[in-house]
């Protein structure tokens, strides 16, 4: 029922023991600008329908048990400031269409099981003030291109396999 409320702008479940799915319906929510559900038993897949939220500043779905891939619809969020997914059971690669979130200030995907390398793509996130890509299975080398976030405060990507010459060589020491 809750695709129902077509002219709903926030909705914040957070920190209640909310179980099952996210419906697929959750895109018909064609107004809202913050979706909070994070720390709940959410099960199950995040929707390619939440791609259809244009207006989304700010999405929250951390602290769940979330599964399968990150959509690649979530490109489509344009509005996108938030993206917050962290503690979940996440799979896959970090979706390069991330890249086109031209306004993201903070992404967190910490303690999930994503794996592959980190996209060259996510530098043109030049509003990212968060990167917080920790406790994953992330491989290969940090993108050279990501030293040139202007905004950049917070960079974590610690607990992964990145290949560890290169983070010292990165860091000044040799390896």
């Amino acid at each position: 029922e809750i695709g129902a409320l077509v002219y709903l702008q926030k909705l914040n479940f957070g920190f209640n023991k909310i179980t099952g799915e996210l419906p697929n319906t959750i895109g018909n929510l064609n107004e809202l600008v913050s979706l909070d559900l994070f720390m709940n038993s959410l099960e199950g897949e995040i929707p390619n329908e939440i791609g259809q939220l244009s207006n989304l500043e700010t999405l929250r779905l951390y602290s769940n048990k979330l599964s399968g891939e990150i959509p690649s619809t979530i490109g489509s969020l344009v509005n996108l400031k938030e993206l917050l997914l962290g503690s979940n059971n996440l799979t896959g690669t970090i979706p390069t269409q991330i890249a086109t979130l031209i306004n993201l200030q903070k992404l967190s995907l910490i303690d999930n099981e994503i794996f592959g390398e980190i996209p060259v793509e996510l530098a043109q996130l030049l509003q990212l003030e968060e990167l917080i890509l920790a406790s994953n299975e992330l491989t290969g080398d940090l993108p050279f291109e990501i030293s040139h976030f202007p905004k950049l405060e917070t960079f974590m990507v610690s607990d992964n396999k990145l290949n560890q010459d290169y983070i010292s060589m990165v860091n000044g020491n040799n390896p």
